[in-house]
């Protein structure tokens, strides 16, 4: 089994109004089930996800 890591960079200056994900399988049979998605702020992507008690939001000051 294989997974593909996809970075998609979004320029600031756009907002995004719907994101679809589009899960393919090939030369199987079986259930995929996809349990995240992330989006990350900042101008360089990462595979890096940190513990939800040092993750920053937009509420907190």
């Amino acid at each position: 089994m294989s997974w593909q890591d996809v970075v998609l960079p979004i320029p600031a200056s756009k907002r995004v109004a719907r994101i679809d994900v589009r899960l393919c399988m090939e030369d199987a049979l079986g259930v995929v089930h996809m349990t995240d998605v992330m989006l990350q702020g900042g101008v360089l992507p990462t595979l890096w996800s940190g513990h939800a008690s040092e993750i920053r939001f937009s509420f907190e000051q």
